[in-house]
C-alpha cells in the first residue's frame, strides 16, 4: 500500500512539473511572476519547478530573472534554480552557480554539483563550482559530478585546483567513521589516478593512530576500505612499503592500528622488498615482530605469490627453519563449504613444491601436503565441494 502510495505521489508530482515545463513552453510571460511567488513559499514546489526553469533559462531568460527567483527563496527553490541552469551555457549563469556552490545549504550546494556534472558541457568557471560546492566532505556528489563529466565517453581533464578539492574531499573523507569505500573506489577511479588510494589510505592510517582504541570505539568505525586494494597496489611505490614497514618497526600503534598496516601491506605486497622484511621480523622469535612477520605470510592468499615468499625467505634466511611457520600459514582463518575439499586444496598445493630443485622447499612441500593431505582424509564423511571457500 505504502509503495502504491509513492507511486501515486510520484505520479501526481511528475503531472505537476510537466504542466509546468509545457506552459514555461507555451506562455513564459504568464508563468514568470507565478512561478517566483511559487518558489519563495516555504511549502511551494520548488523541486517540481526546475524543468520549467529550464526551458525559461534556456528560451533567453537573462541573470535578472534568476536572481529574482533566489530573493528570499528558501532552500528547495534555490535547489530547483541551480538544477534549472543545467540547461544553458551562459556565462551569466556560470556566475549564478558559482555564488550557489557557497551556499550554506548542502542540498543546494549538492544541486550545484548535478547541474555541472548532468548538463550541458560545463566551462572550466563552472567545473571549478560543481567541485567546491562539494567541499568539505560531499563524497556522493563529487562522485557523481564527475560521472556525469564523463558520460558517453567525454574524456576528463582535472586542473591543479580540481585535484585539490578532489584531494581535499578525500582527506575529510578518510576521517569518517564509517567511509564508503565503494564511493571512494568509483571516485578515485573516474580520476583514474590510483596514486589518491594510496594517499587515502595513508590518511585514514593517520586518523585510526588518533582514534580512542577501546571496545565502543571499535566498534563505531571501519579500518581500512577494502575496496581500495587493487588500487592501492596500482598506485604504490617501494617508498610507501618502506613507510609502512617503519611503523611497524617503531611498534607505537595500537592493536587496530597495526593489523590495519599489515593489511595495507598485504594489498600493496611488492614481493622481495616485503619477504626481506618478513624474514629480517621472524628472527626476533615470539617478540612482537615475529607475530607481524606471521601475520603478513597469512595474508599472503595467492598460492603462486605465498610459494615465491617462501623461496625468498628460504634464500635470504637460510638459518631459520620455516617449515611450521609456512605451514601455519596457510592453515585457513574462516571456510565456507565443505572443509574436506579445502584442506584438499591446501594438500595439492603444497604437493606443487615437491618436486622444487631447492631441497628445502621440496621438504616444506612433502611436511605441507602430509599434514593437510591428513586433515583431508579426517574430513572424509564430508561431500566435494567446488564452490568452497577459505581465507
Amino acid at each position: 500500500m505504502q509503495a502504491q502510495t509513492a507511486g501515486v505521489r510520484h505520479s501526481g508530482g511528475q503531472r505537476i512539473a510537466d504542466a509546468l515545463d509545457l506552459a514555461a513552453q507555451q506562455q513564459p510571460e504568464r508563468l514568470m511572476d507565478p512561478l517566483a511567488a511559487e518558489l519563495r513559499a516555504a511549502d511551494g514546489l520548488g523541486p517540481l519547478c526546475r524543468w520549467a526553469l529550464a526551458t525559461l533559462f534556456t528560451r533567453g531568460e537573462t541573470e535578472a530573472f534568476a536572481r529574482r527567483l533566489l530573493v528570499s527563496a528558501p532552500t528547495s527553490a534555490r535547489a530547483a534554480v541551480a538544477l534549472g541552469l543545467a540547461a544553458t551555457t551562459a556565462a551569466w549563469a556560470d556566475s549564478v552557480l558559482a555564488e550557489l556552490a557557497d551556499d550554506g545549504e548542502r542540498e543546494v550546494r549538492a544541486a550545484v554539483a548535478r547541474a555541472v556534472g548532468w548538463g550541458e558541457p560545463p566551462s572550466a568557471m563552472r567545473v571549478s563550482a560543481g567541485l567546491r560546492a562539494c567541499l568539505p566532505d560531499d563524497l556522493f556528489s563529487v562522485e557523481r559530478l564527475l560521472a556525469g563529466l564523463t558520460r558517453e565517453g567525454r574524456e576528463l581533464s582535472l586542473d591543479a585546483s580540481a585535484l585539490e578539492v578532489v584531494h581535499a574531499i578525500l582527506a575529510a573523507t578518510a576521517s569518517a567513521a564509517r567511509p564508503d569505500g565503494e564511493l571512494v573506489k568509483d571516485l578515485i577511479e573516474l580520476c583514474a589516478i590510483p596514486r589518491l588510494a594510496v594517499e587515502f589510505l595513508f590518511a585514514r592510517l593517520n586518523w585510526l593512530e588518533t582514534e580512542p582504541a577501546n571496545l565502543s570505539a571499535l566498534l563505531g568505525r571501519d579500518g581500512l576500505p577494502e575496496e581500495l586494494s587493487d588500487l592501492a597496489r596500482a598506485g604504490a611505490t617501494d617508498a610507501d612499503v618502506q613507510a609502512l614497514c617503519e611503523r611497524l618497526d617503531r611498534g607505537d600503534s595500537n592493536s587496530s592500528v597495526r593489523d590495519a598496516i599489515v593489511e595495507m601491506l598485504s594489498w600493496i605486497d611488492p614481493g622481495d622488498a616485503l619477504s626481506d622484511r618478513i624474514a629480517d621480523w621472524l628472527s626476533d622469535e615470539e617478540g612482537p615482530r615475529d607475530r607481524i612477520a606471521r601475520e603478513l605470510l597469512r595474508e599472503t592468499r595467492d598460492p603462486e605469490r605465498f610459494r615465491a615468499r617462501a623461496e625468498r625467505l628460504l634464500s635470504v634466511a637460510p638459518e631459520l627453519d620455516l617449515t611450521e611457520v609456512l605451514l601455519d600459514a596457510r592453515e585457513p582463518i574462516w571456510m565456507v563449504g565443505s572443509e574436506k575439499t579445502i584442506m584438499r586444496q591446501r594438500a595439492d598445493e603444497f604437493g606443487t613444491w615437491m618436486g622444487a630443485s631447492n631441497p628445502r622447499l621440496a621438504a616444506i612441500g612433502t611436511a605441507g601436503h602430509e599434514r593437510y593431505a591428513a586433515r583431508a582424509r579426517q574430513a572424509s564423511g564430508e561431500k566435494e565441494d567446488p564452490d568452497a571457500e577459505a581465507g
